[in-house]
């Protein structure tokens, strides 16, 4: 079947690469990232709930992607959740970079902003 790019997704995802992929578990489970989500969280232990890798579709690679939260695609009943974006190669200047908005952990409207758009 004829795939409609205009309608396909920004991405390709690849969820739980850490069970079968040595390297992605060994960052995913180091005492590092660990210790940083600890930090920030203000708690003593923290728990892996998935990985995930997001390729960019080669047609749009450098598109930015819409604003949105992860948490509100995790079905936990907290707000205790930290996510971390790690490149898997060099970014340059003209890459589609990670952009954090202050505050918007805060503000349960800023999923719905580009819904209507």
């Amino acid at each position: 079947c004829a795939m409609d790019l205009q309608r396909a997704p920004p991405y390709f995802q690849f969820i739980n690469l850490h069970r079968v992929h040595h390297h992605i578990s060994e960052i995913a489970l180091s005492q590092r990232l660990a210790a940083m989500a600890a930090a920030l969280l203000q708690v003593d232990r923290v728990r892996l709930y998935q990985t995930g890798m997001f390729v960019k579709d080669p047609f749009g690679v450098n598109n930015p992607t819409n604003w949105h939260k992860d948490l509100n695609m995790v079905p936990l009943d907290t707000n205790d959740y930290v996510t971390f974006w790690c490149p898997r190669r060099k970014l340059h200047h003209s890459d589609s970079a990670l952009t954090f908005l202050s505050g918007s952990h805060k503000d349960t409207a800023a999923f719905n902003w580009n819904l209507f758009s």
